[in-house]
């Protein structure tokens, strides 16, 4: 039963019983349709249904859609050994089961040049290795990451080989202005959030960027994996005369942290595993233009 067939025979005047048990069972795995019938008895009724507050987290949907962009070139046995907690719930949840499936369509198309930009990276990160202190192992990526300050909003214009891209979404009327703000974004290379895996790691790093003005911009750093590795990130900015620490945040397995106010400069973001000894370095700079 699909989405609209269930909602049409739930809201219809007098379903079939065998057809209503079988839109009853799709909603208690989906949802997707439990959202919709909550919001339509709410409008109806003029109140939340009970335990409206509690099925988002019945359902658990929202961990797992976040990292299914981790999954888009695993088969099916390595996402049952690798994440049996998702594999588990692709298996009964209608929403997230067919999120997944367009998820797959997309990077399919992407990798096939369908799409024009390249969403997909066919080989991972490279790496090169700065002098460490001794007992200390030390990756930094190689490459140019920029943060660009536009009139259409901040974006990355330049990202290393290896980085997973997407596109930036330029509202309508964003680029008049000057010929250079008149450019097809596409021609510009105007990205908003830039994915990679760390090196002999499990872990992913996804940078989301918050534009706050034409001099400032907020940065979402999100850290996910497997297992839960003890994690420190650092940020620093690079000057002349040596560097200074902009934020330091511990966490276990992962989680999110909010840079705001970002100003035009160098950076330096490190992720550290704590049991391994291990950290990880990527530079970014953030230029203003005209």
């Amino acid at each position: 039963m699909t989405h609209h067939d269930c909602m049409a025979t739930l809201l219809g005047s007098d379903p079939a019983p065998a057809a209503r048990r079988e839109a009853e069972q799709h909603v208690a795995r989906c949802s997707d349709c439990w959202a919709v019938l909550s919001i339509l008895h709410q409008l109806a009724m003029r109140d939340r249904s009970a335990g409206a507050d509690r099925m988002g987290a019945l359902f658990g949907c929202g961990a797992v859609q976040e990292e299914m962009y981790l999954l888009a070139d695993s088969t099916a046995e390595e996402i049952g050994r690798r994440h049996p907690d998702v594999a588990r719930h692709l298996s009964s949840c209608h929403a997230c089961r067919g999120r997944f499936g367009e998820i797959l369509l997309v990077e399919r198309a992407a990798a096939r040049g369908e799409l024009g930009l390249p969403l997909v990276a066919r080989e991972g990160p490279r790496w090169r290795e700065p002098h460490a202190a001794a007992g200390q192992m030390v990756r930094e990526a190689v490459g140019k990451l920029v943060v660009q300050l536009r009139r259409a909003g901040a974006a990355f214009t330049a990202v290393p080989d290896g980085f997973l891209a997407s596109p930036l979404a330029v509202p309508a009327g964003a680029l008049r202005g000057s010929a250079d703000e008149r450019e097809r974004p596409d021609e510009l290379r105007l990205f908003q959030r830039v994915r990679f895996t760390l090196a002999e790691s499990d872990l992913f790093v996804e940078l989301t960027l918050q534009p706050e003005s034409r001099e400032r911009v907020g940065m979402v750093v999100h850290i996910s994996g497997t297992g839960r590795p003890r994690l420190a990130f650092n940020l620093r900015e690079i000057q002349p005369d040596g560097g200074s620490l902009l934020a330091r945040h511990t966490m276990v397995g992962g989680g999110r942290v909010l840079m705001r106010g970002l100003v035009p400069g160098q950076y330096l973001l490190e992720v550290e595993e704590k049991q391994e000894s291990r950290r990880h370095q990527v530079r970014f700079e953030i230029e203003a233009t005209a």
